[in-house]
């Protein structure tokens, strides 16, 4: 990839968030002085007003956290510690300042010409629904550009490996993330934002379930060693399931399609259908023939290392076993 490029999806992923910032202050610069003071912050299930704060001290908190959230966003440009990290902080960012965005707009617009707060009108289930997704598309987007970015290629020379010398275990781990998975992790916060604004705690429940099951399966970290291969998911690094060497006939890297496993995410049954795999994107892999003809893959980057490793203790085994 050229440098260009690069430079390219950089500043994209940097100025997503600051679109949501931009658009607050537009509404802000245009609006303030036509909305009452104080405003309506919160609205029971009827839409009825339950709660106010001054407009600039309202205003101004929205305008702080997008801008937090912008600068954090353009920091994490040049300081985030590869591309996987660098995703999180640009999906996280663009959607706290595009979320900030609309609340402020829609505030502004909702109430612009009003006497008194106690005249607004809580959103409508349209404007809730967009007030969310919204921001979730822009993260997604965010998340995918970052994604794009070039990791440094690792080489068997460059990597930990076995060789007729070595005496301690080798150790592979690498970290797969699916970035269309960042949508309902986001969707997820925006519920439970958007449920405590409107006063629809039935949101906040259903925010806090999607956005927890989307950030489990969204990442798994791959190791291989000298029992194995080892998959653990998401940020508690649950459940864990484990390929034992044992039942390890030969690694190989191939390319994974989707399509070609049924879809994306957990797929398949090694006892049940003879073939499984863990399919976040569409890829390199690594493959795993087992013993008894069963076939497990998982999505992950630089798969030739992790199946130099475990092929170097499959053989290992093998000659142990012989010379036993």
């Amino acid at each position: 990839m050229s440098d260009g490029r690069q430079l390219g999806l950089r500043l994209g992923v940097g100025l997503l968030p600051l679109l949501g910032l931009g658009l607050l202050a537009y509404a802000v610069v245009g609006w303030l002085d036509q909305v009452p003071d104080p405003v309506a912050t919160h609205f029971d299930l009827l839409g009825d007003p339950e709660d106010s704060l001054g407009r600039q001290a309202f205003f101004g908190l929205l305008l702080g956290v997008s801008g937090l959230a912008s600068t954090l966003g353009i920091v994490a440009i040049w300081r985030a510690n590869g591309r996987v990290r660098l995703s999180g902080w640009a999906a996280s960012t663009t959607f706290v300042s595009w979320l900030a965005a609309g609340i402020g707009a829609w505030t502004a617009l909702s109430q612009q010409g009003l006497e008194s707060w106690t005249q607004a009108r809580g959103p409508t289930m349209a404007t809730l629904f967009a007030s969310v997704v919204i921001p979730a598309l822009g993260a997604g987007t965010a998340s995918a550009l970052a994604l794009q970015l070039p990791v440094p290629p690792l080489t068997w020379e460059s990597a930990p490996h076995l060789d007729s010398s070595a005496t301690g275990p080798a150790v592979w781990t690498q970290r797969v993330v699916a970035p269309w998975l960042v949508l309902p992790v986001m969707f997820g916060f925006g519920l439970i934002t958007m449920g405590w604004f409107s006063g629809f705690g039935l949101f906040m429940w259903i925010g806090g379930l999607t956005g927890f099951a989307g950030a489990q399966m969204r990442s798994v970290q791959v190791t291989a060693d000298h029992r194995g291969l080892t998959l653990a998911w998401g940020p508690l690094r649950l459940p864990r399931q484990r390929v034992p060497l044992a039942d390890v006939r030969q690694a190989s890297a191939i390319d994974i399609r989707p399509r070609d496993w049924g879809g994306w995410g957990y797929r398949g049954s090694v006892r049940g259908f003879g073939r499984a795999g863990a399919i976040l994107r569409a890829g390199e892999g690594l493959r795993l023939d087992l013993v008894d003809g069963q076939i497990f893959v998982v999505t992950v980057d630089d798969p030739e290392i992790g199946a130099g490793i475990l092929n170097e203790f499959v053989r290992r085994r093998d000659t142990s076993t012989m010379e036993g």
